[in-house]
């Protein structure tokens, strides 16, 4: 009996490794396993997610590597919470309209929650970034793309090597990075040795002659009033860093972050103070995983407290 057994299970491990080997022989495109392909297929899944959400992140990188819907939906649960971050992304009502369309518009007590940046409010982040220049994908081809590479990650202890998590590692002179997307939208990620200082230059750089557009500030809360108003509750953050790099954006791009805060309220909004140099980052800009899994956990308790005064009220 035994051995009738293992005869069955060798037979469906060659079988499988028999069509994984002729999936990567005959495939039509390149399989999105890791690399440069792998990431254009994160981002352009995220762009066409559909809207089924309760409550859905928004904001730059700060948000996309800082802020885990798993940990946050283990304080908030059966909330439906999907991170919907890009690249340098500027917050104005062409990224928020799409942002806010992810959400369920049946169900009840939806939540948009903005992480704040300065850089977010610039010119220069209107003209170019990740949501701007992510590149679209057919909904077939990327509901196909996606499976593919689902099934070729459940082949990978079959064929050592065939697929990996990690869609980015990387490394340069200043150490050894790397980058875990998840299907929720989060991106884990660290950096090795850390320095909390990596970053401060080239804010220093693009906020010089690039500061927060009162404009687009303007803009912004007009959004908030209008998707308030739609019945949506709207909450934001500032993502923490380091108490440098909030000097320096408040400094040189011109960011009166109080002032900013009142008007958020005073618009609709509700936010949410965090301590700016309260978790650990990497390089003064972006949380470690596990401070980013910490952080999300205590951004979900916020809102459930806050949720909580606003039934009460």
């Amino acid at each position: 009996m035994k051995t009738v057994l293992q005869d069955r299970l060798t037979r469906t491990a060659l079988w499988a490794a028999f069509f994984c080997g002729l999936f990567l022989v005959l495939r039509p495109y390149p399989v999105p396993v890791q690399g440069l392909d792998s990431e254009k297929l994160f981002w352009s899944r995220k762009r066409q997610w559909p809207a089924d959400y309760t409550l859905v992140l928004a904001g730059d990188s700060r948000v996309y590597r800082g802020v885990s819907p798993a940990a946050m939906a283990r304080v908030l649960p059966g909330t439906r919470i999907a991170n919907y971050g890009f690249s340098s992304v500027a917050l104005v009502p062409a990224y928020l309209d799409t942002a806010a369309a992810k959400l369920d518009p049946a169900a009840p007590g939806r939540m948009l929650v903005i992480g704040v940046t300065p850089f977010a409010l610039t010119p220069r982040a209107t003209r170019e970034n990740g949501f701007t220049l992510t590149e679209p994908v057919p909904a077939a081809e990327l509901a196909l793309r996606w499976r593919l590479r689902t099934w070729l990650a459940a082949c990978s202890s079959v064929l050592p090597g065939t697929a990996r998590p990690i869609f980015r590692d990387t490394a340069d002179a200043t150490g050894r990075g790397f980058f875990l997307g998840h299907e929720d939208g989060w991106i884990a990620s660290d950096w090795e040795p850390r320095n909390p200082t990596a970053s401060l230059e080239g804010y220093r750089i693009n906020l010089a002659d690039n500061p927060v557009s009162p404009r687009q500030v303007e803009d912004l809360l007009e959004w908030i009033r209008t998707t308030v108003r739609s019945g949506v509750n709207v909450y934001g953050f500032r993502p923490p860093t380091t108490l440098a790099m909030v000097a320096l954006e408040d400094d040189v791009g011109k960011f009166d972050a109080r002032g900013f805060a009142a008007a958020f309220a005073a618009a609709g909004g509700t936010w949410l103070n965090f301590a700016a140099d309260g978790y650990e980052t990497y390089d003064g800009s972006h949380l470690t995983a596990v401070e980013a899994a910490r952080f999300s956990a205590d951004l979900a308790a916020r809102i459930a407290v806050s949720r909580g005064t606003k039934e009460t009220r």
